[in-house]
């Protein structure tokens, strides 16, 4: 199977991102590289839905990138359906799970998820319901992160904590429930009429371990701060961070100093890695 070839990674895509993630430079850093992954594959046109959308600000920098998409939105968690209801990416936002999706049999050409099975623990239910709405031929196209992930990481900074206790405190913290191989996927969709036509692994052990670096002295420590009890989400509402993130508000010499900091020492030439040397995959499935 050919891989696609990759996009140079954009600084200015960089820019765009940080503008809606700049309290969150590890995760700008990792959707920055995650956009360019999705962007390299055929993206095909006609009714899209946006499975666990968030607040929509990311698929509306992916659709300047690819183009404008007739696009329903999909999401459970009630402030975040708030901000893509308001967002103007989606024709309509639907609030509910992926497992009960309020449309017709066959209806979509094309399902797309960002980085969330990874969070469900039935995603089985998610994947069925997936294939009913898609139509015969339909697109299932999702990234999420690999089985190597956990092996990529670099691990604790305190020498007295454990690998297993660092990589179960990353987990939590991100709430990954999941790292499922190409084949373990293709398993799980086959199962459900879907076929895996092509799966791109992309964030090379290295840009892995920058993420790392940043995600440990921000969202890390704000995880700390609650007691390792609640998601680094949590605090970011409480400061109101998250709707000043929505509001893109932050002035672009900020935007390019965090730019340039997260980039520093980096090569920007498109890297296609081994499914064993990423952290992560985008898998394009076709229903049958």
């Amino acid at each position: 199977m050919s891989l696609p070839e990759p996009h140079p990674l954009d600084k200015d895509l960089l820019i765009r991102i940080l503008r809606i993630h700049a309290f969150q430079p590890a995760t700008a850093y990792w959707r920055w590289i995650e956009v360019n992954a999705v962007r390299s594959v055929d993206l095909p046109g006609g009714r899209w839905l946006d499975l666990g959308c968030g607040d929509g600000k990311l698929t509306s920098v992916l659709f300047d990138k690819i183009g404008p998409r007739e696009a329903t939105g999909v999401e459970i968690d009630d402030a975040e359906y708030a901000l893509a209801a308001a967002a103007g990416v989606y024709v309509t936002v639907h609030h509910t799970g992926g497992a009960e999706i309020p449309e017709q049999s066959g209806s979509i050409d094309v399902v797309f998820s960002n980085s969330v099975l990874e969070h469900i623990d039935d995603f089985e239910s998610v994947i069925a319901e997936v294939r009913r709405i898609l139509k015969k031929g339909g697109r299932f196209i999702f990234t999420v992160p690999s089985a190597s992930f956990e092996g990529l990481l670099k691990g604790a900074v305190r020498p007295w904590k454990s690998r297993h206790d660092y990589i179960d405190s990353v987990n939590r913290r991100l709430q990954h429930k999941h790292y499922l191989s190409v084949d373990d996927w293709t398993d799980r969709l086959r199962a459900h009429s879907l076929d895996v036509q092509g799966a791109v692994p992309y964030l090379t052990a290295r840009q892995v371990r920058r993420w790392e670096t940043w995600s440990r002295w921000t969202g890390g420590v704000a995880y700390a701060l609650l007691g390792e009890r609640k998601p680094p989400i949590v605090l970011q509402r409480k400061l109101g961070l998250r709707r000043a993130q929505a509001s893109g508000g932050f002035p672009g010499w900020a935007l390019s100093l965090l730019g340039w900091m997260l980039t520093l020492g980096s090569d920007r030439t498109p890297i296609s890695p081994s499914e064993a040397d990423a952290g992560c995959l985008l898998i394009n499935g076709v229903a049958t």
